[in-house]
């Protein structure tokens, strides 16, 4: 398959469909590659589909024409709802569908998208029959030893996209602006002028997390350490994590300013994070909406292959790689450290 060649097509793309069908923190870590994009052609249309549940973050991001929700909570779109997208999108005649994260259901809809170009970034397994099918072009980046967004970075410069000029602080062009505040809802506007600190404090899984006696613990060092913050604790949706906090919350010796019980929505929860001074939690969508936003992060992750590309450890941020678990949580990360962390980004 050829390879794209941004220069060889740039002057016919008038109309280009980005493709991310992944999580919150995947579709923060495409905007870096999506703003150089949109800088190399400011007069195209520039369109993104995203899962419907993480679509609100390109709020964030104006100079994104539209946003395509692909609805997957609480089921995916059956054969007759996949064939009307399909139809929609044939419509729009894109000269471009950019398949960014090279998963399979991304695969598909680019493939039938109508698209005459219809570039999909080389997948880790290989250049599969079924995605050879689905592409016209290719671009591609090696995997899992850098940081994401600089991974679609790379395989969009390799095809000829220019290159930002690299900002003073050394962070990635995310160019995102907190939501406005009447979007918003009124338990986070009621948090606007306040000093807090924000915790997501648990893991998609047990064994990705702290333990609950663990989580008791450094909320209420963090609540000592810092007596003038407010402490803002922002729960997933789901009996899970509300089932964990029933067993933290008779350990805390202090009340939270407020608590999100799984029923924020998202720009709520991007305002909610950027007006943090501090955001502290496990790897997942509230610690890349920090970094998206510039607000100082600690946080904690499983060692895995894919470590390098989703750690936070930007200058003014700490993690903690975690390389001893069991099915309660991580055994090798201690509240005191996650303290010390904490107190050496506010100090910064």
């Amino acid at each position: 398959m050829k390879a794209f060649d941004f220069g060889a097509h740039r002057g016919r793309l008038r109309k280009i469909l980005v493709v991310e069908l992944l999580g919150l923190g995947d579709n923060v870590q495409l905007l870096p590659a999506l703003n150089e994009l949109r800088a190399a052609l400011p007069q195209a249309q520039l369109q993104v589909m995203a899962r419907a549940h993480v679509a609100d973050l390109f709020v964030a991001t104006p100079w994104v024409d539209r946003v395509w929700r692909y609805p997957v909570i609480p089921r995916k779109p059956n054969f007759a709802e996949h064939r009307a997208l399909i139809a929609q999108l044939r419509a729009e005649r894109f000269d471009l569908v950019l398949n960014s994260s090279s998963n399979d259901r991304s695969g598909w809809i680019t493939g039938l998208s109508g698209a005459a170009l219809r570039v999909g970034r080389v997948p880790r397994k290989g250049r599969l029959l079924h995605w050879r099918l689905m592409h016209n072009r290719e671009i591609s980046a090696r995997y899992s030893d850098r940081p994401m967004w600089q991974q679609k970075l790379e395989a969009l410069r390799d095809a000829g996209v220019p290159a930002l000029p690299p900002t003073r602080s050394g962070r990635p062009h995310f160019n995102a602006q907190p939501p406005p505040w009447e979007l918003v809802d009124a338990r986070v506007r009621a948090l606007a002028g306040q000093s807090y600190l924000h915790v997501s404090p648990f893991a998609s899984e047990d064994r990705r997390g702290l333990r609950d006696a663990q989580v008791a613990a450094t909320l209420n060092a963090l609540a000592q350490l810092q007596p003038a913050r407010a402490i803002v604790v922002s729960l997933g949706p789901g009996a899970r994590e509300s089932r964990k906090w029933q067993a933290v919350a008779p350990l805390l010796r202090f009340e939270p300013a407020a608590l999100f019980a799984g029923d924020l929505d998202t720009v709520s929860f991007l305002r909610l994070v950027s007006g943090a001074a501090l955001h502290l939690g496990p790897d997942s969508g509230g610690v890349h909406v920090a970094r998206l936003f510039g607000v100082p992060t600690v946080s904690w992750i499983r060692q895995h292959r894919g470590t390098p590309e989703w750690i936070a450890d930007e200058p003014g941020s700490e993690a903690f790689v975690s390389s001893e678990h069991d099915e309660q949580g991580v055994l090798d990360i201690s509240p005191e450290q996650l303290l010390q962390a904490a107190q050496r980004c506010l100090r910064d």
